[in-house]
């Protein structure tokens, strides 16, 4: 039996660590491990961790704070199992077999070296805003333009991301600072080697005003050179394409894009206000002519710029419960999983 690392790069967020150690302890897979590099300022994640006093919880507290880009790299080379499944500290494993199912379709696809997988989003108490629907079902990707168009996008967020541990990470990882550095790492990736995408919902990731996104947005909390998501997307692609000879334009970057960032520039407004939408806007249509000629982008932009964030926050949650309507039954479901191992 394959071992399984968990890798999880962790900022001063101790409660959430201790949630995500709770649903890592209810997985069914016995080869495993949970690597925790820690950039804290302080020892509360490291007392939360050492309190479950369980062996295959590998704990590590650097020396000196790495920021997000490094942590996540560092966290990967501590892995000593042969399979990673990557986190963020605010996630969660769902299913007891999450591990299981990683290791199963690894262990069946010998060219497979990177997976993911569909996804649930929730909020800060536990509660399910929607699912993510990235795959209607289980799906071999090919390498290259196969994979850059149907899975490489979906890697600006983390949890739930599968590597082979036979990757060469360093060399293959940015060589300076940025907000999505595991994006260009994947996309090294899935232009070496074939994917997979799983459709079952196997992990989970919080939606709130303390991601790193927006404290990239604010410029606090990084280490410097992170730019807004928008830019350094096309920026990465532009590397990738060179580097890898694609016979591929970046349309299929911008509808995916503006589809995200309608949904991400409301919550900017409602944490982070107008000062900050404004140039987020302008250097999007910079970036992408598609973008510019969106009439849905432009008006979503309107809308975040005259509403108050407290009416944006009731928009927002009835779009979320109009998205999640078809999914109600497995929402309720994952409300309850969650509760018995959580609450």
């Amino acid at each position: 039996m394959k071992k399984v690392s968990v890798c999880v790069p962790t900022y001063n967020r101790p409660e959430m660590v201790g949630q995500l150690i709770k649903t890592y302890l209810y997985q069914d897979y016995p080869n495993r491990e949970l690597v925790i590099s820690d950039d804290s300022s302080n020892d509360s994640v490291e007392r939360v961790t050492m309190s479950f006093n369980d062996p295959s919880i590998k704990y590590f507290k650097n020396s000196e704070n790495l920021g997000y880009c490094e942590n996540l790299l560092v966290a990967l080379e501590r892995a000593t199992g042969d399979y990673i499944v990557i986190l963020g500290d605010d996630d969660l494993l769902l299913k007891e077999n999450t591990l299981s199912r990683y290791a199963r379709t690894f262990d069946e696809n010998d060219e497979t070296y990177y997976i993911y997988c569909n996804s649930v989003q929730i909020s800060n108490d536990l509660k399910v805003d929607l699912l993510r629907h990235y795959f209607s079902e289980d799906t071999y990707i090919n390498k290259g333009k196969e994979a850059m168009c149907s899975i490489w996008l979906y890697s600006t967020f983390i949890p739930g991301m599968g590597l082979r541990n036979k990757i060469p990470f360093r060399a293959l990882y940015p060589d300076h600072t940025m907000l999505y550095p595991q994006v260009e790492m994947v996309g090294h990736i899935i232009n070496t080697y074939d994917s997979y995408g799983l459709s079952d919902f196997l992990v989970a990731g919080r939606a709130h005003d303390e991601q790193l996104g927006f404290k990239a947005v604010l410029g606090e909390r990084v280490k410097g050179g992170e730019l807004h998501g928008n830019v350094e997307i096309y920026q990465i692609f532009e590397y990738l394409k060179d580097k890898y000879s694609l016979d591929l334009d970046d349309t299929f970057i911008s509808v995916h894009q503006i589809r995200a960032y309608m949904e991400i520039m409301l919550k900017e407004k409602m944490f982070l206000g107008n000062k900050y939408i404004k140039p987020n806007y302008r250097n999007f249509c910079e970036m992408s002519d598609v973008a510019r000629r969106s009439l849905k982008l432009k008006a979503s932009y309107y809308i975040a710029l005259v509403l108050p964030g407290w009416a944006i926050g009731v928009i927002r949650f009835f779009y979320l419960k109009k998205r999640s309507f078809r999914d109600r039954e497995l929402i309720k479901q994952v409300d309850a999983d969650l509760a018995r191992k959580l609450l």
